[in-house]
């Protein structure tokens, strides 16, 4: 049976529902491969030798590769890695983008939930914190 995860962005609640396994891939490919061309670019300026380039091209480099990477963590580009998960979401980008009650944070928190919901480990995770929180909790009632 699908999982889901309710999010809320804005004013209003969403239901997202787990994809099936192949549509999933497919949407963690997608999150996945600017990420990689990213640690490629990184790779490269780290392993120019310094006198082959002058400090203005590497600086240049570097700035390029940051900017980059800033837009593949962007909240825009989180909203709309959510609208390609979520079929209800995409029907209501509009509204969701023109809601004046939506913060950046919340479009992040829910972008974490959407991300835990489509990777496979991401309910163990889950359960592993409450664990962890229970067993904190269990350990200080314990000693006091």
């Amino acid at each position: 049976m699908a999982r889901t995860v309710t999010i809320t962005l804005g004013a209003t609640a969403y239901t997202i529902h787990e994809l099936p396994r192949k549509r999933n891939r497919r949407w963690l490919q997608a999150l996945v491969e600017p990420l990689d061309g990213m640690r490629d670019v990184i790779a490269d300026i780290w392993q120019r030798d310094t006198d082959e380039v002058d400090g203005r091209e590497a600086w240049d480099q570097i700035a390029g590769a940051g900017k980059r990477l800033l837009g593949l963590i962007s909240t825009d580009r989180m909203l709309a890695l959510m609208c390609e998960y979520s079929p209800e979401l995409a029907e209501n980008r509009e509204a969701i983008e023109d809601d004046d009650e939506l913060y950046d944070s919340e479009i992040v928190d829910a972008f974490v939930q959407v991300v835990t919901l489509a990777t496979p480990f991401g309910n163990v995770v889950t359960q592993m914190r409450s664990l962890i929180a229970s067993g904190a909790k269990a350990l200080k009632t314990s000693t006091s």
